[in-house]
Order: structure tokens, then C-alpha cells, then sequence
């Protein structure tokens, strides 16, 4: 099975609601250019996460990445989740990137909820939209070093 069809059975595992999160996703979209993909880690059947560059300027620069992260229901609330995400932060720090964004649904307090969890903060709404970041503190000591 490829990437895309695991990620494919991880969309539709999902009931509606939680399909209409993912609709749009670049991860779901298998749009992504190989250049823009940091890392992927998929656990077939169960879940995806991804971490890419927004756009061509972010890969020169090496600065914010976006992260993009689907769970099968059947397999929340055992933590894969917050394991997926953890590693994509380590991934960020190994590889020297400045910060993380993340754009979620307002409504999705659950996902909100993980991602303070993880450090990430909250940046600005815009319709039915919250940006959040999280901010590689490491990287920025070693600008303030220099």
C-alpha cells in the first residue's frame, strides 16, 4: 500500500464532522512537492503526520514549517497523537527550523488543548480559523550567541 492510500484509509475512517477538518489538508490533497516535505511518519491504518514548508521562501530561509497530523477514531485517546507530534518537534530542532504553524479549527478544542500541551501558542483567529506556533527557543539562542 502506498503513502497516500494510508492516509486515504485514515480520511475515511473518520465520521463527517471530523472529515470536513481534513478536507482541505495538504496531506490529505497528496499535493505536497517532494522539496516542501521535511518528514513523514505514517502507522498504517492508524495515523499520519507531516511536517512541510509553507512555500519556496520557507526553504531558503529554513524558518516556519506547517505540521499537518490525522488520527483514525478508533485510535484516539491512546496518545498517538501527541507521540506523532513530539517526534515532528525533535525533527524541527535536528534539523535547525525556527518554528512550527499551525492553522486548526476553532471548534477543534481538542487538538487546541494538545497543542498547548505541547508548547505551542496561540497567534490570531481569522474566521473560522486559530493560528498557532510553536517556537524552536533553542534555535533562537544560538542566533543571539553569534
Amino acid at each position: 500500500m502506498s503513502d497516500f492510500e494510508d492516509v486515504q484509509n485514515i480520511f475515511y475512517s473518520m465520521d463527517e464532522q471530523d472529515r470536513i477538518y481534513f478536507g482541505h489538508d495538504t496531506v490529505l490533497k497528496n499535493d505536497i512537492d517532494p522539496q516542501y516535505l521535511i518528514h513523514r511518519e505514517i502507522v498504517p491504518n492508524v495515523a499520519v503526520c507531516e511536517l512541510f514548508f509553507l512555500n519556496r521562501q520557507q526553504i531558503t530561509e529554513r524558518k516556519y514549517v506547517g505540521i499537518s497530523i490525522m488520527v483514525n477514531p478508533a485510535y484516539r485517546k491512546n496518545g498517538i497523537a501527541e507521540k506523532l507530534m513530539r517526534n515532528a518537534i525533535d525533527v524541527v530542532k535536528e534539523e535547525g527550523l525556527s518554528a512550527i504553524s499551525v492553522d486548526v479549527y476553532t471548534e477543534n478544542t481538542k487538538i487546541q488543548n494538545l497543542l498547548k500541551k505541547l508548547g505551542f501558542e496561540r497567534k490570531y483567529s481569522y474566521g473560522l480559523m486559530t493560528a498557532y506556533s510553536w517556537i524552536n527557543k533553542n534555535k533562537f539562542k544560538e542566533n543571539n550567541n553569534e
